[in-house]
């Protein structure tokens, strides 16, 4: 249980407020002190993206590796905001790249999904792998393509993600991307020799997708590249 200057610098951290946090570590306050919900200072200023004062208490001691209740690290809070300098430097001091929360995903999922370019690089090239699931079966790929982040797809197929490759639903880059309606993504991934007819579980075709959301330029591009406009999905509809 945190003594009173234990909960003054977990409310220090949050606040990120660096002379507050230096004063009351050097008067001892533990630099592990826990928040109700299992926060850390490090965690509250690792999701804010305070680099000097991530910096300051990993010198200190803090557990780059505390978890909070519901099991994310600051590395996973630093990832999802997309904090690549404090993704670095708790990676630097030991921190798990392969952490997961209670939500099964990855830090690359949450960059890959949110855009961060800089940390999904970084990710990269600390040797995680492009094309791994989370716990729901997702991958970066699959993300990054259905949230619409084209340089984010570019770099996870630069380093070897499956064009292909499926989510839970059967869902391929080139079907997620028609469905955001991400002109720019569906060009690139056909380009680079993804399946212009890869169906869903439930035959769903990326141009079936296109036409149902609207998204007229995507239709077009798909019809230019000799998508099947008589392909059917499991309830007998064409895309017509």
């Amino acid at each position: 249980m945190n003594d009173a200057k234990g909960e003054a610098l977990v409310r220090a951290a949050n606040a990120a407020d660096p002379d507050l946090v230096r004063e009351l570590v050097e008067n001892g306050a533990p630099v592990d002190a826990r928040s109700s919900t299992g926060w850390t200072p490090l965690m509250a200023v690792a999701n804010k993206g305070h680099l000097e004062l991530v910096q300051y208490l990993v010198e200190k001691g803090a557990n780059v590796e505390a978890k909070n209740q519901h099991g994310w690290t600051p590395l996973l809070w630093a990832a999802l905001k997309g904090f690549a300098d404090v993704v670095r430097h708790l990676a630097d001091h030991g921190a798990d790249l392969a952490a997961r929360g209670d939500d099964g995903s990855p830090p690359l999922h949450h960059a890959a999904s949110g855009g961060f370019l800089d940390v999904v690089r970084l990710l990269l090239d600390r040797g995680v792998p492009a094309g791994e699931p989370n716990k729901l079966g997702q991958l970066p790929l699959t993300l990054a393509a259905r949230q619409g982040h084209p340089d984010v797809v570019r770099c996870l197929v630069e380093r070897g993600a499956d064009l292909d490759a499926c989510g839970p639903e059967g869902n391929p880059p080139l079907l997620q991307a028609a469905i955001g309606g991400h002109l720019e993504i569906v060009r690139y991934l056909a380009d680079q020799g993804a399946q212009i007819d890869a169906k869903s579980k439930r035959g769903l075709t990326p141009l079936m997708a296109a036409a149902k959301g609207g998204h007229l330029e995507i239709v077009r591009f798909l019809l230019e590249r000799g998508a099947d406009v008589n392909a059917r999905n499991e309830y007998g509809k064409t895309p017509l």
